[in-house]
């Protein structure tokens, strides 16, 4: 039984993957699936675990295209906060049910599957985020979280305190440090920390991050990519990494880069006014589209751009 649908089963219609390539294209900024309930589409959601209202928008109505005063396209959404720092988001709801700062208890109803916001058809969109510590302010800063593949957890709960420790992975981690440097032999490599296998892989890598999640740590394939944010090639389950003193390498960890600029698009923004504004100087707004992959001046509300620094 699905824990975001009230009566109905999981169908999705628009995977993570699918949302990953449109973001990477500049076509989209978030990072979800799209569910309806299977065979009848429309179903009341409710919370996927236990936690605390964060925010919600409710003042929508109608159909798709009218975009929150935010500029975010969610439509009408939830967020709540569950433990661990882990928030679900809830999206292009008809209906919100809850407010925020209240209590909910896993399969509360929280809201009615809806058509607002950026969507097209009726349908809720599901993200899975982990954020670095507690949240406040700006809760769609992307520097303070990371979007987790929400697929497997449509129906399970998410990650324990245990399951993402590395206390909780037996003496193997004690080797398992970043910057390590690790012989795989056809070992079942996965996109992120949740999810099936993508495949297999055999070489010498070197472990990002020391930090242990549903029991996968990240991996790269070279030394002055570790602990670059950007640079993370597929996560490797901590099972299957046989280790040994002598093909446990250890580099040292390449420093953090500089804090890169970034400016979230507004509604009315067009880029030589982002460019004059941000930049001082509007005819500089070709460096924008250039840092940014950018075909053309089109842009749009909650579009994230590099700036020049």
């Amino acid at each position: 039984m699905s824990r975001v649908l009230k009566s109905g089963s999981n169908q999705i219609t628009c995977t993570y993957a699918a949302h990953c390539a449109s973001v990477a294209a500049g076509k989209a900024w978030a990072k979800g699936v799209d569910v309806v309930k299977y065979k009848s589409q429309i179903d009341k959601i409710t919370a996927h675990s236990a936690g605390r209202v964060l925010r919600t928008v409710d003042y929508l109505s109608g159909t798709n295209g009218i975009i929150d005063r935010a500029g975010m396209g969610y439509g009408n959404y939830v967020m709540l906060l569950h433990d661990n720092n882990y928030v679900t988001l809830y999206a292009h709801l008809e209906s919100v049910y809850v407010r925020e700062g209240q209590t909910v208890a896993q399969g509360d109803e929280i809201g009615l599957m809806g058509n607002t916001g950026n969507s097209f058809g009726a349908h809720l969109h599901f993200e899975l985020r982990k954020y670095k510590s507690n949240p406040c302010g700006n809760l769609h800063d992307l520097s303070a979280f990371e979007w987790l593949d929400p697929t497997d957890y449509l129906d399970t709960a998410l990650p324990s305190s245990d399951s993402s420790s590395p206390a909780s992975v037996g003496n193997s981690v004690k080797s398992v440090k970043a910057g390590a440097k690790i012989k795989l032999s056809d070992v079942s490599v996965y996109g992120s920390e949740s999810g099936k296998s993508i495949g297999t892989r055999s070489g010498t890598y070197y472990v990002w991050s020391d930090e242990v999640r549903n029991g996968r740590v990240r991996m790269t394939n070279s030394a002055a990519r570790v602990g670059v944010y950007g640079q993370v090639s597929f996560w490797v389950s901590i099972d299957d990494i046989a280790l040994s003193e002598s093909n446990a390498e250890t580099v040292k960890p390449a420093p953090s880069p500089a804090a890169e600029k970034t400016y979230t698009v507004r509604a009315g923004d067009s880029l030589w006014a982002i460019a004059a504004k941000q930049l001082g100087n509007g005819g500089r707004y070709k460096e924008i589209m250039s840092l940014n992959g950018l075909k053309d001046d089109v842009i749009y509300a909650g579009q994230i751009l590099k700036m020049p620094q």
